[in-house]
């Protein structure tokens, strides 16, 4: 039984890591930084700018790969922002704006380069406030449900085996 507490104790942490998507990376606000440190498959990157000659890039980060990133596109388009395919920029020299949570989920991070917009600070951040990652939440949460009832399901199993077999074994 020890076990299957432990077991599920590390599950709900993972689950907790997952919806804060908290690291040391994300610790400094106004920091300088490379967004290189952070490239993989687990983020998404969207770059973006008031206008096609402006040099005052933002970008989004979002941990979220599925849905989301489209969901934020498509509200920064309503807005008449540019969106970019890829870093229009130079990988470093970015600085942290803010960290936007949605209840306890992390919806994104937000940098810029060059000059700071306070209009587009502010829309930024009320585009990731009000969207949420339904779908990658679902596909998570019911992940790891299936990942418990497994657990649950051995569990169960294995305590009615040994008792089968203590009972065949007094029976001798």
């Amino acid at each position: 039984m020890n076990k299957f507490i432990i077991l599920l104790l590390i599950i709900v942490i993972q689950f907790n890591y997952v919806l804060s998507s908290n690291n040391n990376l994300d610790d400094k606000i106004l920091e300088i930084t490379c967004l290189e440190k952070y490239t993989g498959i687990f983020h998404n990157f969207i770059y973006i700018a008031n206008n096609e000659t402006s040099d005052d890039y933002y970008v989004i980060r979002t941990p979220w790969l599925i849905i989301y990133p489209n969901k934020l596109k498509n509200q920064l388009k309503e807005f008449n922002l540019t969106i970019f395919d890829s870093n229009p920029s130079t990988k470093c020299g970015w600085t942290k704006l803010a960290r936007v949570k949605n209840y306890v989920v992390s919806t994104g991070t937000i940098y810029r380069k060059k000059n700071n917009i306070d209009e587009l600070n502010s829309i930024l951040t009320k585009i990731l406030s009000n969207n949420f990652p339904t779908l990658e939440l679902l596909i998570t949460g019911f992940g790891l449900l299936h990942v418990l009832l497994l657990f649950i399901y051995i569990y169960v199993k294995y305590k009615s085996r040994s008792k089968n077999f203590n009972y065949r074994n007094s029976m001798v």
